[in-house]
């Protein structure tokens, strides 16, 4: 058994349109893709405080192998 932790961010209509299991990858594709100039690594946090409009959150999961 191991939890994994999901990162996303819904659009305007609460549909899911991005997810990943790295927040660093995460956070490095939305600062990217919304052009935020947050520098090289921003944290998910950062991200979370640049975007209000949108949902950005985690979800842990536990999947019992």
């Amino acid at each position: 058994m191991f939890k994994l932790t999901i990162f996303y961010i819904k659009n305007h209509k609460g549909e899911l349109v991005y997810t990943n299991t790295n927040e660093l990858e995460f956070a490095d594709y939305v600062n990217k893709h919304m052009d935020l100039g947050l520098g090289k690594y921003p944290t998910f946090n950062e991200i979370q405080d640049s975007v209000k409009d949108l949902e950005i959150g985690t979800r842990t999961v536990t999947i019992n192998v």
